[in-house]
């Protein structure tokens, strides 16, 4: 089982401000943080928007259900806004 990792939070605190500009990379960033964090994997949504979002790439899968089921509206856990 991995752990919380501050150092390795860290550094991915600069990989997530250049994916806040080079939005391809945001893949790799949410892994790190995962990673860092000792997740299996982990979710950005954007509620700008109708629904935008971006994974870790273990969650590929998962977000592909989650958005082609539209999941997304069924969620008792809405963010607020």
């Amino acid at each position: 089982m991995a752990y919380f990792s501050a150092s390795k939070l860290e550094e991915t605190v600069s990989t997530c401000y250049e994916a806040s500009v080079q939005l391809q990379l945001w893949s790799a960033a949410l892994d790190a943080l995962a990673q860092a964090a000792g997740a299996e994997g982990t979710t950005l949504l954007d509620r700008r928007r109708d629904f935008a979002c971006a994974c870790s790439g273990s969650f590929d899968k998962h977000m592909d259900v989650f958005i082609r089921e539209n999941w997304s509206s069924r969620n008792y856990r809405p963010c607020s806004k």
